[in-house]
């Protein structure tokens, strides 16, 4: 099996777990609305779900884990070329667009450094 197509059955699995625990733990929004396959085997079916009822909220994903870890390293003060690398973009801006901002109250003491006060 080409390895990208076990990196994706892999996320994908990663992505259903992440899914059930966010839903078990009453975190789903309760208004995504999908269509699923359920049953097994010979009793396969197709069903209208919303995420009230079964973990397949929307506002969970996967990429928001890259997101914040690439965040969390720009804010330990790890040069954003490293970043680029260890999330293998080709270009420097779409490593920033995964930046996110930091709270000011954190920056607050680098920013009266700046000024001299």
């Amino acid at each position: 099996m080409d390895f990208r197509k076990r990196g994706r059955k892999a996320g994908q699995s990663l992505l259903r777990k992440l899914k059930r625990i966010a839903f078990h733990a009453g975190l789903n929004c309760g208004e995504c609305k999908t269509v699923v396959t359920k049953g097994r085997y010979e009793t396969k079916y197709k069903a209208n779900v919303t995420c009230k009822d079964d973990p397949v909220c929307e506002d969970f994903y996967l990429h928001r884990f890259r997101k914040t870890c690439a965040t969390r390293w720009h804010e330990a003060g790890i040069p954003m070329r490293n970043i680029q690398v260890w999330l293998a973009h080709k270009s420097l801006e779409t490593t920033q667009i995964y930046l996110g901002l930091t709270d000011s109250s954190k920056l607050r003491g680098d920013i009266d450094r700046a000024f001299g006060d």
